[in-house]
């Protein structure tokens, strides 16, 4: 069974899709794509015909599209990372503020007073009386 080119470029083409699909990107199912795209690649090699081998511009351009891909995810997870702490600064500023906000398991509309700002299940939290509030869910803030 031979490995086509459109194949690979296939499994290229699905894995440049997931890089730069935003932060839903997980290392996980980048790893999959390209352990994919290495297997896919390599049986192609294998499988070549030695009378007619594959084009080295055809060669070039599937490694330089996977490396292009693994820089896309790399600059995918270094903007999500600013990100977290960008809200987590911003999040900082608000301690000792007064804000109002929706309670998650109630639906209640709740104030108090900012105590702390958090990292909690990778997303910004702030941390009100004993609640753990995620900034979507603030309506309102009010500095004293």
């Amino acid at each position: 069974m031979a490995i086509t080119t459109s194949a690979v470029n296939a499994a290229t083409t699905a894995a440049s899709s997931a890089a730069t699909g935003a932060s839903a990107v997980t290392s996980a199912a980048y790893g999959n794509a390209k352990d994919l795209f290495l297997k896919l690649f390599v049986k192609q090699l294998q499988t070549q015909d030695p009378m007619s081998p594959m084009d080295s511009n055809q060669f070039t351009s599937q490694l330089a599209q996977m490396t292009q891909v693994e820089q896309l995810t790399d600059l995918n997870n270094n903007f999500a990372s600013f990100l977290r702490s960008q809200e987590l600064a911003n999040a900082s500023g608000m301690i000792g503020s007064t804000v109002t906000y929706k309670d998650a398991t109630t639906g209640a509309t709740k104030t108090g007073t900012v105590t702390a700002a958090r990292l909690a299940d990778n997303e910004v939290k702030l941390v009100v009386g004993q609640d753990l509030v995620k900034l979507s869910q603030v309506t309102d803030v009010a500095r004293p």
